[in-house]
């Protein structure tokens, strides 16, 4: 992978930066992944199969079911980040691929075009 390696050129990497839709991505190729990068994404896809093998359902806090509880406090703490707008655009964008989330992160729902969730 040249990018991931440093030998892209930058103009390749302009060029690539002008095609419509790659800019954000280019844009995350850049930022260096870091571990806490990689535990936020797979936390997001634990929690989006968790939703989705449960029916459309949020896991809850209170659950006896360790995973499911774990689950919720993650949600808790992205939730309290969203409601001081301290979440990265990345993060954001990959939480809200996780069906029930959009209401869950946003502090006016009519920014998300609905009235309640």
């Amino acid at each position: 992978d040249l990018f991931a390696h440093g030998k892209l050129p930058t103009e390749h990497r302009h060029r690539l930066s002008a095609v419509p839709g790659m800019n954000e991505r280019v844009k995350k190729w850049e930022r260096k992944v870091t571990p806490k990068d990689k535990r936020f994404e797979e936390s997001v896809k634990t929690l989006k199969d968790w939703v989705l093998s449960s029916g459309g359902c949020l896991p809850k806090q209170g659950s006896k079911n360790l995973a499911e509880a774990s689950l919720a406090q993650f949600v808790n703490r992205q939730q309290a980040l969203a409601s001081r707008d301290a979440l990265h655009e990345s993060s954001l964008a990959s939480l809200l691929e996780v069906p029930g989330l959009e209401c869950r992160l946003s502090k006016k729902r009519k920014r998300w075009g609905q009235e309640s969730c």
